[in-house]
């Protein structure tokens, strides 16, 4: 920004509002002209791949009182940015996500991806892809719809079918970019219950959320503790059935005298 000279009758603006077109997204950068009086204005961090569709656009619209204030536009200055960061980076929630369904239900999954790196995310270059082969029904990739900048979220919404035996399905995803992968792994679960434990899927979805608010395991190993508890329940509720059958079609003492018949038949034997 050039010094403010003594003949001109306002102050420079303080709601500089500057456009940046790169690497197909747009993003806005409001600048404060007066403090930046006689020095760089820094407009932030953005990357940019010189595809000749990138530039950047200052507008006279600040929402100042109209006539109070002047808009400068004097030079622009790129800078290699020193930043650690990664130019292409993706980062996960840290919840899990899940979902507990039947045999031959839907199963929904919200999975979500943060772009933690400095590029923005274009549709036509970056999809989400299932690694190695995913559950019967579950996309193999899906889009994003809208440009996602950095420090934003991307969401994809997953809903399919869920066939086969009960037990529990893992989904992982990694972002792409041009067909290369980049960022963290998502992993998802599907928990399919037994018939037995039809009416036991609100109190599985308030044992895993306890889980996760202790923090003290990790997906994987919470995910084959529950399948446990769940295998538990069934071999309980077997135990209890025969015993309850047995009970009913024999009583105690009709058990009493097959006991009798068996133990006289082996010693009519011997």
């Amino acid at each position: 920004m050039p010094p403010p000279h003594t003949s001109l009758p306002k102050p420079y603006t303080q709601a500089a509002r500057y456009t940046i077109a790169h690497a197909g997204a747009i993003s806005d950068s409001i600048g404060n002209q007066q403090a930046a009086s006689g020095d760089w204005l820094d407009l932030g961090v953005f990357y940019f791949e010189g595809n000749g569709a990138e530039y950047i656009e200052l507008v006279d619209h600040t929402g100042e009182t109209s006539g109070s204030t002047l808009v400068m536009f004097d030079a622009v200055r790129w800078i290699a940015s020193e930043t650690p960061a990664e130019v292409w980076n993706a980062a996960p929630p840290a919840t899990t996500v899940y979902d507990v369904v039947m045999a031959g239900e839907m199963a929904d999954l919200d999975m979500a991806l943060q772009n933690t790196g400095q590029a923005p995310w274009a549709p036509a270059d970056v999809e989400l892809h299932a690694i190695g082969k995913a559950p019967d029904g579950a996309p193999a990739s899906l889009s994003i719809d809208d440009v996602i900048l950095p420090g934003a979220t991307a969401h994809w919404r997953l809903s399919f079918p869920v066939s086969g035996a009960p037990g529990v399905r893992r989904l992982s995803y990694q972002v792409h970019h041009n067909g290369q992968p980049f960022g963290e792994v998502i992993t998802a679960y599907v928990i399919v219950l037994p018939e037995q434990l039809q009416d036991a899927e609100q109190r599985i979805r308030d044992q895993i959320d306890e889980w996760q608010r202790q923090g003290e395991q990790k997906a994987e190993e919470f995910m084959q503790r529950l399948w446990d508890e769940i295998q538990k329940e069934i071999e309980r509720q077997a135990t209890s059935f025969i015993e309850g059958l047995f009970a009913e079609c024999f009583g105690s003492t009709a058990l009493l005298g097959l006991a009798l018949v068996f133990v006289y038949q082996r010693s009519r034997r011997g």
